[in-house]
């Protein structure tokens, strides 16, 4: 075999080793399964906050219904104690008058 004939088996050989995937490479692959994994990683993170969040998100309209049934009980019980101070001040009134009526 000739000098240029040994370089022409080589350069075939060298196109089929181009012609081979570069994802079947080893180091690559290894890349690949770390970068499925981080992925993989990161979902689950983001599936977590999101269910946090959800469950936070229901305490919290838990929490204000809670505090509008509060807040309507207040206002119905200030309600409440203004009728009975208003009954409190005519009749504190009545007695003054009475008392006024007496002393004279």
């Amino acid at each position: 075999m000739g000098f240029s004939e040994g370089i022409n088996e080589l350069s075939m050989d060298r196109s089929k080793e181009d012609e081979k995937p570069v994802d079947s490479e080893p180091v690559v692959q290894d890349l690949l399964a770390k970068m499925k994994a981080e992925m993989v990683k990161a979902h689950n993170t983001d599936a977590t906050l999101v269910i946090q969040h959800r469950q936070e998100i229901e305490t919290l309209k838990v929490r204000y219904h809670q505090l509008c049934e509060d807040l309507s009980k207040a206002e119905k019980e200030r309600e409440e104690f203004r009728a009975e101070n208003s009954e409190l001040k005519a009749l504190s009134k009545q007695l003054n008058e009475a008392v006024q009526l007496r002393d004279q």
